[in-house]
């Protein structure tokens, strides 16, 4: 999905869901507790480890209060290959 930026989708959501959670001040276990995965299955998706499927995608979105759309944009951006991104 984001072959431009040499970054895989797994690697460019994982990074997106990491900021999105440091800028709430929400740590991964809560943020693990609030998407029904253990803190060790979160993480080795977050680290690109682990193909996300789309209801992990779906679930984590919402824990996030945005729609799945809302967050691969914001992987968009973080892998820098949305419209506007620093690139």
């Amino acid at each position: 999905m984001y072959e431009d930026s040499g970054m895989r989708s797994t690697e460019a959501v994982g990074r997106a869901v990491k900021v999105e959670l440091l800028r709430r001040g929400m740590t991964h276990g809560a943020f693990a507790e609030a998407v029904g995965m253990t803190p060790s299955a979160l993480s080795v998706r977050l680290n690109g480890r682990t193909p996300v499927d789309l209801n992990e995608l779906d679930q984590w979105a919402a824990g996030l209060d945005m729609t799945p759309y809302q967050l691969i944009q914001l992987a968009k951006r973080e892998a820098g290959t949305a419209p506007g991104s620093a690139a």
